[in-house]
């Protein structure tokens, strides 16, 4: 018997007088806990938000001390670990990612030094390194000393200041930038995600200098898009980049994403285990499932931020709609949409590569075979299997569209059907010798035109395997 798909209608409706509330649920969800005066080490009105710093039994495993700005829980570290470089968020170990492209480190500028985990971190690292901490909130340095052992030490410089003010007016080059400026949840100064920021920072970076920004985002295609604006916007700046999801690739809930830049031209393959096999953790070791193709994206189609156009704040918000998606139930319609507008009007090749892209994302399991035929195999501990078939081709987008839309809710769904689903896009339409398969062209019952809508369509294919 097939297993059952259950659909869910349900949406969530954000409004302005909620916000409040969803910022306490996200700390729940998140971490587990929500935290209270009475477990606070420390409490007080700062200059620019409320500091909290509190001591749970349980972050990621460990028993931890955190730092939380209003509602966002920015840094901390582990407690009984006399490691300093094991940092609390893996969202700031892209900080040690440095020797791969610079083993030469003397001068390093942080701007948001929160808890102080990353110059700690880098200190340590790095002996004979000198760092320049910007932080705007005064108070942030002795509570880091008192609190979360950081060296009190004169190669350490704290800078009270904005940061991209500190930028403007300094004379001095560094050899690594590393840009955390979150002030609450899911907020950051618009002033510092902009083209001219960008190019600021890059300015002030010496020859093999390295620009790390770690933001906040999502891999959705739907426009507007902070996530795939940014990229592009960094991207215009710095010539040689690679950009992570620190959660998945694969996934559309907002994570971390990190903006990586250097100040030369010489590309650093991630992927390639000799590269990375000597950095400091497993984390780093395994870079390579962080990174995010941007070949799957059309980033043309997204405007770049600069100071006269710049809604970075406003679309930051929009990221709380994407903070509790669960393992889709059905396809996503909006999702569809997006992709299928992405490879309207490209060509064939683009569009191979498109699809190519996406199935390494969401599967182990791809190949490119003699007739460059593109496969996708999801479950192939199954014997008995179906296969669906569409044609590459700028005529034929609503189609491939439904099938990489079947392909991302295979990679996520809880429970498996009891059948294995190869998809296979075609370059030229030729008979697939499979008693099951399913072809999906102008004649096919399945076929996107025969559908009111694209999630209609894939709801369709879903169904079909699940008879199984």
């Amino acid at each position: 018997m097939g297993i059952k798909l259950i659909k869910s209608k349900k949406k969530l409706f954000f409004k302005t007088s909620v916000i409040i509330l969803l910022a306490t649920i996200s700390l729940t969800y998140f971490f587990g806990y929500e935290v209270r005066a009475e477990n606070a080490l420390y409490d007080k009105n700062g200059f620019y938000s409320r500091l909290k710093i509190f001591e749970t039994d349980n972050f990621q495993g460990k028993p931890a001390r955190l730092l939380q700005h209003d509602q966002n829980i920015s840094c901390g570290k582990f407690l009984g670990d006399n490691n300093p470089t094991d940092l609390v968020y893996t969202c700031t170990m892209y900080s040690l990612l440095y020797p791969v492209f610079n083993s030469d480190i003397k001068n390093i500028l942080i701007i948001g030094g929160s808890a102080y985990s990353v110059p700690k971190a880098l200190f340590y690292s790095l002996p004979n390194a000198s760092i320049d901490v910007v932080e705007i909130e005064p108070n942030l340095a002795n509570l880091a000393e008192k609190y979360f052992d950081l060296p009190i030490d004169p190669r350490i410089h704290n800078i009270n200041a904005d940061g991209r003010n500190y930028l403007r007016t300094t004379n001095k080059k560094y050899d690594l930038i590393f840009v955390d400026v979150y002030y609450a949840l899911y907020r950051q100064p618009l002033t510092q995600g902009t083209k001219e920021f960008f190019e600021l920072a890059k300015s002030k970076l010496n020859g093999n200098g390295i620009f790390i920004v770690k933001t906040m985002g999502n891999l959705s295609r739907q426009k507007p898009s902070y996530t795939l604006s940014e990229i592009k916007t960094f991207q215009s700046v710095f010539s040689n980049t690679y950009f992570f999801a620190d959660k998945s690739t694969a996934s559309r809930q907002t994570q971390n994403i990190i903006l990586f830049g250097v100040n030369n031209n010489k590309v650093v393959d991630l992927r390639d285990d000799n590269v990375t096999k000597n950095l400091s953790t497993d984390f780093l070791r395994n870079i390579k499932n962080k990174i995010i193709d941007l070949d799957r994206f059309n980033l043309a189609k997204y405007p770049e931020f600069t100071n006269n156009y710049a809604p970075i704040e406003f679309l930051m918000g929009q990221l709380y709609k994407n903070v509790y998606i669960t393992p889709p139930q059905s396809p996503d319609q909006a999702e569809m949409l997006a992709m299928s507008n992405q490879l309207a009007g490209e060509s064939d090749d683009i569009i191979a590569q498109t699809i190519s892209s996406e199935l390494k994302n969401l599967t182990t399991n791809f190949l490119i075979d003699k007739n460059s035929n593109i496969i996708g195999k999801f479950y192939p501990e199954q014997t008995n299997r179906i296969t669906l078939t569409t044609e590459i081709s700028k005529d034929n987008v609503l189609n491939i569209t439904a099938l990489l839309e079947l392909a991302f809710y295979l990679n996520h769904i809880p429970e498996a059907p009891k059948i294995g689903i190869d998809l296979v896009f075609i370059t030229t339409p030729a008979p697939i010798n499979n008693d099951n398969s399913i072809i999906i062209d102008s004649n096919s019952p399945y076929n996107i035109l025969n559908s009111v809508f694209l999630k209609s369509q894939a709801e369709r294919l879903i169904s079909h395997l699940y008879s199984f």
